[in-house]
């Protein structure tokens, strides 16, 4: 097996060339060194040692030149180096040796590291957990941070050598999909690497230094590849909580006055306990205690009871940490003391916890720091608390938590972070330092030797620990919010890792390797002019089609007529001749060279709120007159179920050509979305079908070229139907949050409050937002389809029709309002008349009614969109006019129908005459 190394280097004249001459004692196959902007002769050292050098003039940042170098490999077996760390050949043949054995991945054994007498250095924490988190803990503390490390050409091209970049993700990544990965070798490198300036001082928004900040970045994106494989908790078991009764439980006040302190004991069988318990949180001065029965045995309540407490009874055990909730719901006091009831903590080692919080403490927590230089390595638990505070950037919290008692907190946190969250002890922890409140640990208390070990929790069951397992997802559970809070990075820096070289690269690769089909387009619209630009991008040839000759002009002298199309990128593709277009009627020759035809054309409704497929139709009978045998049909255009086949596949099969012989059809939904730049063409899933499994598959040999990932169905109809499913809920759920918006006012709510404050439930809510009605060629057409085609079976959903009446009612609603602030014939100026923002796009657009009605009732219209500078409405042609202090002036009402990201809104700060239903005013500071 030849063996490739890989050597990244950094003005690394110094070690250089002692490095290489340990790697040829190896003699491999090829030493490739990627020079990423070195200045001190590193490049000329490299070619005097005959190696293969990748030089760039300006650095690549961490990890980046590993990955190129291993993109560029050619042997089985890639050795991973660095060039200022000297490393003994007969060491790192230990590595190659491992490959050699068959092992995929061997990575550096620095286990004893963690046995060293001192408390463990942040990045080991990391990588102690994320190989805990994917359930490898033999690995300990291996980690592809740390070099040296092997892997097999194999691995490397299964996973992506451009995850190489992300060293922490790519070890997630391989675990994941059960690479091998072992720890068979071992170098110290820890005492042996160069002290940079990145290893000292501190990181812009964050406690550590540059370099471990990025290590802990790297951990988190590692861990959001986790989260969003197995789910928010790893994969992890939820123990045998009831979140669902937390969610609906509505405690009865059972005291009246307020108390001074409140403890919340849990219970389930404490009968020897409990007693002493409360007795000592009286003695602490505690003068509310809640006992809650967590499907407590007979006994334990009867001793709970006899010492006058409050106790409250469930029959049923509510899992982990329930019961501290339900505690919390019912405390009167500011202050509350968590304490569980198997355990006695003597009144002096309480009351510290309760005097902190009344200092001026928001969260007081068990100062277990101790335990962190007590046991070598640090137990599991502690390692992964130590790790939450960390990511967290409270480092000075070390292991402390609140998934250990005792702990007291002010009430005015648990009504912050919500009653639910102390289900999840590092959740819980996680919002309250997120949302910058005051925590500190004041008090050793020993929980570790009195803690009653419970067979069914802290023993192996079928080779797991439970409670482990349960406490790893709540850590996870916890990451989770921090990530959704922050960024897959936790605002960690990148390590100024230059990602758009490896995007070029990956580009290149696709262009040259996958991309050679031509494909014609019909249609270029929205859908259909992105898709084609994505296809010629990646190596296609593409033809564009359309019977707009305006269309077919404007993209020949290389202007865009989309936002969301360069026209620089348009003059480049077609200047390479990797973009042609025409009419239908000039481009028959080229259609019929093409392998591939997609067609993007409109399905509008009509009058009579039927399916309007003439464009389709249209393009049906096109494709059946020119079509060559072998060639491939793939409809995008939102349509009903069974269109494809009862409509299209008649048309072009009425000649005799049997479809998946002589041609293949599929279909696949659109999913652009316009103006929204979170989501690429290539990023968005792509779900496609295929009349038979071989038009199936030519479909998805194509899509798979510019789509990250292809989602095949059944059927045609399916892929139909999904396409309505996606459209039907937004037009359900846009139309319900107008009509509370309505309610609202009525009540004389603040709806944008109110829809905030519900958007905070972490899980079963997703906010929509209420506007002027629904616009686009999607959602207010594409559930009429639906219903028409459910008509024809003799069905109604009568959801849709309340959603579409509802939609259809807001134009009448927007023009009272308008009435009930300027009489007619006062000037309304409108401000965005486009379907949504940031788009050129009238089609459907809920302005258009509005201002036809307004046009009705005698109003000057004046309108202001810098995306649409002219509009025919009615029998008038309009001009978008400039949008300034004098114009707003002037109108007797401001109506703001879409809200562009251009428009200076401040503008309208103040100003009692606006009519603003796109709630943007209230985004905008002052």
């Amino acid at each position: 097996m030849r063996v490739s190394v890989v050597i990244p280097a950094h003005n690394e004249a110094s070690t250089l060339s002692q490095v290489l001459v340990e790697v040829e004692k190896l003699k491999p196959y090829e030493i490739i060194v990627v020079d990423n902007g070195s200045t001190d002769g590193t490049k000329d050292i490299a070619l005097q040692h005959h190696c293969h050098v990748i030089y760039y003039k300006h650095s690549l940042g961490n990890d980046v030149g590993r990955a190129i170098g291993a993109r560029e490999a050619k042997g089985e077996i890639v050795l991973f180096l660095d060039g200022d760390i000297v490393i003994d050949s007969k060491e790192l043949q230990r590595f190659v040796k491992g490959i050699r054995q068959g092992h995929q991945i061997v990575v550096n054994n620095l286990t004893w590291s963690v046995y060293l007498k001192m408390r463990p250095h942040y990045t080991t924490v990391g990588k102690f957990m994320l190989n805990r988190y994917l359930n490898k803990k033999e690995l300990v503390v291996g980690s592809l941070i740390a070099i040296p490390h092997a892997m097999s050409r194999e691995v490397i091209e299964k996973l992506g050598w451009w995850n190489l970049a992300d060293p922490a993700l790519f070890q997630a990544i391989a675990m994941s999909r059960g690479v091998d990965i072992v720890d068979t070798a071992s170098v110290d490198v820890i005492h042996t690497n160069k002290v940079r300036p990145v290893h000292t001082g501190t990181s812009p928004g964050s406690p550590y230094p540059k370099a471990t900040s990025r290590i802990m970045g790297d951990h988190l994106r590692a861990l959001q590849y986790v989260i969003e494989t197995y789910g928010k908790r790893g994969g992890f078991s939820e123990g045998n909580r009831d979140r669902e009764f937390i969610g609906n439980y509505k405690p009865v006040v059972l005291k009246k006055e307020k108390a001074k302190y409140s403890a919340i004991i849990p219970v389930s069988e404490e009968k020897m306990t409990i007693r002493s318990v409360i007795q000592e949180v009286k003695k602490a001065g505690v003068d509310e205690i809640i006992v809650v029965a967590n499907g407590a045995d007979f006994e334990t309540v009867k001793q709970a009871k006899l010492e006058n407490v409050i106790v409250i009874e469930f029959e049923e055990a509510l899992g982990h940490n329930v019961a501290r909730a339900i505690g919390a719901m019912h405390a009167t006091a500011d202050i509350c003391l968590f304490v569980d009831g198997d355990f006695v903590i003597p009144a002096k080692k309480l009351t510290p916890f309760l005097q902190a919080v009344e200092d001026g403490s928001d969260v007081v927590l068990n100062d277990l720091q101790c335990l962190l230089d007590m046991f070598h390595p640090a137990d599991p638990i502690s390692m992964g608390k130590y790790f939450m505070n960390l990511v967290a950037k409270r480092p000075d919290l070390w292991n402390n938590s609140l998934t250990a008692v005792p702990h007291a907190m002010h009430k005015r946190v648990i009504e912050k972070i919500g009653y639910d969250s102390l289900v999840i002890p590092p959740l819980a922890q996680m919002k309250a330092i997120l949302e910058v409140f005051s925590i500190t640990a004041v008090e050793f208390v020993d929980v570790i030797k009195t803690n009653r070990i419970r067979p069914e929790q802290h023993g192996f069951v079928n080779g797991r620990i439970p409670a482990f397992d349960r406490i790893f997802g709540d850590q996870l559970e916890a990451i989770a919010y921090l990530l959704q809070y922050t960024d897959e990075r936790g605002s960690f820096t990148d390590g100024d890792r230059d990602r758009d070289t490896i995007q070029q690269l990956r580009k290149e690769e696709k262009n040259t390797d996958e991309c050679s089909s031509k494909v014609a387009i019909i249609g270029l619209g929205y859908v259909g002019l992105p898709l084609a630009v994505h296809f010629a991008e990646r190596g296609h040839t593409v033809l564009g089609l359309d019977k707009d000759t305006r269309k077919i002009e404007s993209i020949i002298k290389g202007e865009s007529y989309i936002p969301d199309v360069s026209s620089k990128v348009l003059q480049s593709l077609l200047t390479k001749n990797k973009l042609i277009v025409n009419t239908p009627d000039k481009g028959i020759t080229d259609f019929q060279n093409s392998d591939y035809v997609i067609v993007t054309v409109p399905t509008p409704i009509n009058e009579r709120r039927e399916p309007d497929l003439s464009a389709l139709i249209s393009a049906s009978h096109y494709i059946q007159q020119n079509l060559q045998k072998g060639q491939t049909f793939i409809f995008e255009s939102s349509t009903y179920p069974g269109t494809l086949e009862e409509v299209i596949i008649p048309i072009i099969s009425q000649a005799g050509q049997k479809v998946g012989e002589d041609f293949y059809i599929g279909y696949s939904p659109e999913r652009i979305d316009p103006a929204n730049s979170q989501y690429s063409v290539q990023s968005i899933p792509k779900v496609i079908s295929g009349q038979t499994e071989k038009c199936k598959q030519k479909v998805q040999d194509l899509y798979s070229t510019i789509f990250d990932v292809v989602v095949p169905v059944s059927s045609p109809k399916v892929a139909e139907m999904c396409k309505l499913f996606e459209n039907i809920q937004r037009l359900v759920n846009i139309s319900l949050v107008n009509e509370l918006n309505t309610l609202c006012e009525s009540l004389g709510i603040d709806f944008y409050e109110a829809i905030e404050a519900a958007s905070t439930k972490p899980f079963g809510f997703t906010p929509y937002w209420p506007g002027p009605g629904i616009g686009g060629h999607c959602i207010p057409v594409d559930p009429l389809y639906f219903q028409w085609r459910i008509k024809k079976n003799g069905a109604i959903s009568q959801l849709i029709e309340a959603a579409h009446v509802i939609n259809e009612e807001m134009p009448e609603k927007i023009v009272r309002k308008v009435k009930g602030m300027v009489q007619s014939p006062g000037l309304v100026l409108i401000v965005g008349i486009a379907y949504k923002k940031d788009v050129n796009d009238l089609r459907e657009s809920p302005a258009l009614p509005i201002i036809q009605l307004l046009i009705k009732e005698g109003y000057e219209i004046k309108y202001h969109d810098s995306y649409i500078s002219s509009a025919e409405i009615g029998d008038k042609v309009y001009q978008s006019v400039a949008l300034d202090e004098q114009t707003v002036k002037e109108a007797g009402c401001v109506l703001i129908l879409t809200d562009h990201s251009n428009i200076d809104w401040k503008l309208f700060k103040g100003i009692d005459r606006v009519i603003d239903t796109r709630g943007i005013i209230k985004k905008v500071s002052v």
